[in-house]
């Protein structure tokens, strides 16, 4: 079994596959850096590959497993050729792994209800995943959501230590905040300097990645 990472540097993926012996198999990872990701033939959602090619001479079935563990595709090579288009094999569509609206304390309002923009979580296998635009709920008095809770993350969602973020932005520029996530569940504004402070009055954008 080969794993090594310089198979993501092809700029296609029937070029990665050929590459690979007629006897062997290989994992290759196109993440989100690399040239394997933006290849013409990858599957037709544009996501990060686990790519592993099953061999037997001049036939080889390559299987694509998406690293966020939603999508299995598959496609078939004969005589270095592709012979089919990718098929979706399997979709996780479990219920933990779709997004979610995570509700916000009363010192915290969504930027805007209307779009796709609001606090969300989604669980993974190993994380949980918190995005979108938040803002206080009284711009006045900025100074009030210092150390103030943003929300709970909910059982099953939480660390198993206390975690502490810096996150930019605020306001859509360039300042940062600090977000503290106990094993609770609590995620808190947790400090930032005055100028941040006062950015922070438009908008405070969330973007985290959480172990669990």
């Amino acid at each position: 079994m080969d794993a090594k990472r310089d198979y993501q540097n092809y700029t296609t993926v029937l070029e990665m596959v050929n590459s690979v012996s007629n006897d062997s198999s290989v994992i290759a990872f196109g993440d989100q850096f690399s040239a394997l990701f933006n290849a013409e033939d990858r599957p037709p959602r544009q996501r990060e590959y686990f790519y592993f090619i099953l061999s037997d001479g001049i036939r080889k079935d390559v299987v694509a497993f998406d690293y966020g563990a939603q999508y299995i595709f598959m496609r078939r090579i004969y005589n270095k050729a592709w012979i089919s288009e990718w098929v979706q094999v399997a979709t996780c569509s479990c219920e933990d792994m779709e997004w979610k609206d995570l509700p916000l304390s009363s010192d915290f309002i969504n930027w805007d209800e209307t779009t796709g923009n609001r606090l969300q979580y989604r669980k993974s296998y190993d994380a949980v995943y918190v995005q979108g635009v938040i803002k206080p709920a009284d711009p006045e008095n900025v100074a009030e959501i210092m150390r103030k809770q943003i929300t709970t993350l909910p059982a099953g969602c939480r660390p198993q230590k206390g975690i502490w973020y810096q996150v930019c932005a605020l306001s859509a520029g360039g300042y940062y905040w600090r977000c503290r996530i106990l094993p609770n569940g609590a995620v808190s504004f947790d400090g930032c300097t005055t100028d941040a402070l006062s950015a922070a009055r438009n908008s405070i954008e969330v973007n985290l990645m959480i172990p669990i």
